[in-house]
């Protein structure tokens, strides 16, 4: 606990002065996040406006009835996902904090990714990580070397509880010649710190919403009762510091 404590009240002072890249409370405009990407069921089937299928809009939480950025993707569709509003660089030391609600879960489904803008670019990296569902409903955290092959370097020891909001933190740096530490807390419980990871090769960027995930097999609701997704974002909060 001790640990845990300082841990915690180091991203606490980091914050304090830090700059901040967004500051998003459930129930405002998508832009006030960053720039929304509705994606198809091919890759680069940009859909310009949302529908009744896809759409990331002011909406309210119904489990808890406050307003929030309800987010949802019908199948076969491959991407509801806000891309954050800012520039991010290499050594800097970056916050995040990422409060959210999932009313499904699914094998595959990305909830968050720190993506490279040019995924061919050298050294290959195209996901440096992410946060994902795996086939538990457990939230998994995946890394990719670079010039290397994803894997997962954390998982949740249980299904992450639907319904329910949930806060996700992270806190790392884009050191651009040595490796650094990736610290991630659930619910205000330090779950992750991992070091010797490469977190910048280029230019890079976060993402909140639904990715991927849209391949099931038949429920009991239909062939494509598991392709459904709806979350509720109530707070998304980006810091950055110089090193």
């Amino acid at each position: 606990m001790h640990l845990l404590a300082l841990s915690i009240l180091a991203a606490i002072l980091r914050s304090a002065h830090a700059a901040v890249i967004i500051d998003y409370n459930g129930g405002s405009p998508a832009l006030e996040m960053g720039k929304v990407q509705l994606e198809g069921v091919f890759k680069h089937d940009w859909i310009e406006k949302g529908n009744d299928s896809i759409f990331i809009k002011p909406g309210t939480d119904p489990c808890r009835g406050t307003p929030a950025l309800h987010y949802h993707r019908d199948a076969p569709y491959r991407r509801a996902e806000v891309k954050g509003k800012g520039v991010y660089a290499a050594n800097k030391r970056y916050d995040i904090r990422y409060d959210v609600s999932f009313a499904r879960s699914h094998n595959g489904l990305s909830i968050f990714q720190w993506k490279k803008a040019d995924g061919q670019a050298a050294p290959l990296q195209n996901i440096p990580f992410n946060i994902q569902f795996d086939n538990r409903g457990a939230l998994s955290l995946g890394y990719t070397p670079p010039e290397g092959k994803y894997h997962s370097i954390w998982a949740g020891s249980s299904p992450l509880e639907l319904n329910q909001t949930h806060s996700i933190r992270l806190s790392f740096d884009t050191k651009s010649s040595a490796t650094t530490t990736l610290i991630m807390w659930i619910d205000d419980t330090q779950v992750l710190s991992k070091d010797g990871l490469v977190l910048w090769t280029g230019n890079t960027y976060p993402k909140f919403g639904l990715y991927r995930g849209e391949q099931s097999k038949t429920g009991p609701d239909g062939p494509d009762w598991e392709h459904v997704f709806d979350a509720y974002v109530h707070k998304v909060r980006i810091d950055d510091a110089d090193l």
